[in-house]
Order: C-alpha cells, then structure tokens, then sequence
C-alpha cells in the first residue's frame, strides 16, 4: 500500500513539473534524480549574462524584496522547505534577497561571487567585472506573478551600484520558465556547456571545445565563462 501511495506522489510531482517546466525539463530532472550520480550525470546549460551597464542605477527599489541574514529566517521569516539550502548559502557567505507573503518566504534570490561551482568537480569562473547569480526560485504557490523578474531586476540594481559589469547565471537549457524570465530583465545567452560524466570520466564541451579527464572535488576544471562565447549566436536563435 505504501509503495503505491509512493508512485502515485512521485507521479503527480512529475505531472506538475511538466505543466511548470515542459516535459524535456520534467523527463530530464527525473533521470538525474534517479540515475546514480557516482555512476551517471549529465546536464545542458545556457550561460546567460546581463550587461549591468544598462541597468538604471537611479531606479527606486522594489519595497517587497528585502536582503535577509540567518537570524532572521525562522524567527520573523518563515523560509519553508528551503530553508537548510537558505541557511547553507547564508553559512557560504552568499547574499540573499527575499519576497515575502503573509511571514513566507515567497521567493528568492542568491549571489554568489565570481566563480560558480556547477558540480563538485567543474567550476566556471566569471571574466573581471561580472559576478554570478547563483539561483532564483519562486514557491509553488505564488508562481505566474512576476516575482522572478522583479527579483532579478532588483538585484541587478544592487551589483550595477556596486560597480559591477556584468551579471552571469545558467540555466539547463530545456527550462523553458526560467528560459523566458530571465530573458524579460534583459539576460542573453553568450554559450552553452554539455557535460556528461560515467564513472568518474567526464566529457565536456564548452565553446568548440571537447575535453575528457577524470576530474574530483580536489582538482575540478575550470572553465573561464569566455570560452563559451563561441556558441552565443546560434543559442540566442533557440531560445528566441
């Protein structure tokens, strides 16, 4: 009786990311999650970047996006299922910007710095003057109300203030939600990696670039995010 209360959640989680994300996104986040990652892993990425010399510095804040520390989520904030990841970034020294709705953590916001571990053993790093923004989610209950782009534009201001050019973030390619949000505050796609790893031996493609190692947590490859400029062109065609 249990296992089939199981498959019938596992069934409508499936069922409502595909309606959330489209089913390429839906069929390949079910394969990572079942596929042994010492074993199997693979993933398609855009890298995007938004040129934050066009962002008006000027432009008052949004008054419903607040940047938070840990001691406030659980005490004024309740953060909800997200909150070891919240609390993890915070611990790692990332910055987080939140949307809040009746005490809940309705959506947020992570900055990272300017390099951006993709997995344990690959690691892009940004070019001078770009920083990384590290994740944007929005909860289930409050998603289609724009909350994702306001986040993003209102973080945007903070880093073009902060003297920064550029705003880089990736997003696997068959995201079609995230694909179209980012695009509305002005992100474009400037590459792509691919990357698939089977026991520990990794294939990677970035820009006109194959590579193939055995990388680890202790020697991860990095990739400098203008190696991936090569493939900016055709990506900007699929995702338009």
């Amino acid at each position: 009786m249990q296992s089939m209360r199981r498959l019938a959640d596992r069934r409508g989680e499936f069922i409502a990311m595909v309606r959330e994300s489209g089913l390429r996104h839906a069929t390949n986040l079910a394969a990572r999650a079942s596929l042994p990652r010492r074993v199997v892993e693979f993933r398609r990425l855009f890298i995007v970047e938004l040129d934050l010399r066009s962002v008006p510095r000027d432009a008052p804040d949004d008054s419903d996006i607040e940047e938070i520390t840990a001691d406030v989520l659980g005490t004024r904030i309740d953060p909800g299922e997200a909150e070891a990841l919240l609390r993890g970034r915070l611990r790692a020294g990332r910055r987080l910007w939140v949307v809040t709705r009746a005490g809940r953590v309705a959506a947020y916001d992570c900055l990272g710095g300017e390099s951006r571990a993709i997995s344990p053993w690959l690691v892009v790093n940004a070019e001078d003057g770009g920083i990384w923004s590290e994740m944007i989610r929005v909860a289930r209950d409050f998603r289609g109300q724009g909350l994702g782009p306001r986040l993003r534009a209102h973080v945007a201001r903070h880093c073009a203030r902060a003297g920064y050019a550029r705003m880089i973030g990736f997003i696997d390619t068959t995201n079609r939600n995230s694909i179209s949000a980012l695009g509305k505050v002005g992100f474009v796609p400037i590459g792509r990696i691919f990357f698939v790893r089977i026991l520990g031996l990794t294939v990677i493609h970035h820009g006109p670039t194959w590579r193939l190692g055995r990388w680890t947590a202790d020697r991860p490859l990095e990739i400098p995010v203008g190696a991936t400029r090569n493939h900016a062109t055709c990506q900007a065609r699929a995702i338009g």
